[in-house]
């Protein structure tokens, strides 16, 4: 059975803050994953490596390659962020999804079209990318 190597917490838990990932650092002989991590803590790992000086590297990195092999996302999300800061286009204080007044975030469903977004709560955002 699956359990979290953090908290101990096991798939059959109720409750339990699931997908359990597979580490990625640590395997058995057979090659099959040796502990798991649940999304609560896997998310705390990655929060601390990402603040060390190797993790910042790495997202700098990231970041770099992702600019430049998508910089039709960059320049529609730049367009958006224009008309916001200028007025010309409304940021609504609600999630258009779930209607829980929160910070929104503009998703575009298509990028040829940069000022054609839904405003969506961090959440139901995740959850449209999943």
């Amino acid at each position: 059975m699956k359990t979290c190597r953090q908290c101990g917490i096991s798939e059959k838990t109720k409750g339990a803050r699931f997908p359990l990932k597979p580490s990625s650092v640590s395997y058995d002989k057979d090659k099959t994953y040796s502990y798991y991590l649940c999304t609560k803590c896997n998310t705390e790992v990655c929060r601390k490596y990402r603040n060390t000086e190797t993790g910042m590297a790495k997202v700098r990195e990231a970041v770099a390659r992702s600019t430049e092999k998508y910089k039709y996302k960059q320049n529609a999300r730049a367009n958006l962020n224009y008309h916001v800061k200028v007025g010309n286009i409304f940021k609504p204080p609600q999630c258009t999804v779930c209607k829980k007044v929160k910070i929104v975030e503009g998703h575009h469903m298509d990028y040829t079209k940069p000022l054609d977004v839904i405003w969506l709560c961090r959440q139901c955002h995740s959850d449209i990318h999943i």
